[in-house]
């Protein structure tokens, strides 16, 4: 005879052995629920039973996937671009290269707003893709990083017009 505490932990029983196997095929009981035998110092749960393991169903395999979700390119693009923008003003003062140095930064600049719209685009029709944070970071750099280079122009034409003004009041008086 055994005794079982059923899901809602109230005791059932006695029962016979046919009775226990009933209630397996019924899905009353599983391999977890506590049962005690006659004679049994105490609860174990029904799997540890040989009597019952041939009555239970196998267990269900879980299988966690270790592969995560893609990352978005065009993110991982923008993301870059923003970086490397913020990184190129340390080299906004090299003589005769920093025009090239600063046409080729506003071209990242660009390029990196582009890619991380096109990623925040994409990510919102695929919500599966991994990036967003990537994305979000590539536009604010980029963007940043192209204002304070349009303003760090401005000042430079602004004194170079200011120079040029001044030489030539200055020439204009001798």
């Amino acid at each position: 005879m055994y005794k079982i505490i059923g899901q809602d932990q109230r005791q059932y029983g006695p029962l016979t052995a046919e009775q226990v196997r009933a209630w397996i095929t019924e899905g009353r009981v599983n391999s977890q629920t506590l049962i005690w035998k006659e004679g049994a110092p105490g609860w174990t749960p029904l799997v540890s039973l040989a009597e019952f393991t041939g009555a239970l169903p196998p267990p269900i395999a879980t299988t966690r996937s270790t592969q995560s979700a893609p990352t978005n390119k065009f993110a991982l693009a923008g993301m870059i671009s923003g970086i490397l923008s913020m990184l190129s003003f340390g080299c906004c003062c090299c003589g005769v290269w920093s025009v090239f140095i600063m046409s080729g930064a506003i071209l990242l600049d660009i390029l990196g707003i582009i890619f991380s719209s096109i990623a925040l685009s994409q990510l919102k029709k695929d919500p599966t893709q991994q990036g967003k944070a990537m994305a979000v970071a590539g536009l604010v750099c980029s963007i940043v990083a192209l204002l304070l280079r349009i303003l760090v122009l401005a000042i430079g034409i602004t004194a170079v017009l200011s120079l040029l003004g001044w030489a030539a009041a200055s020439a204009g008086k001798h």
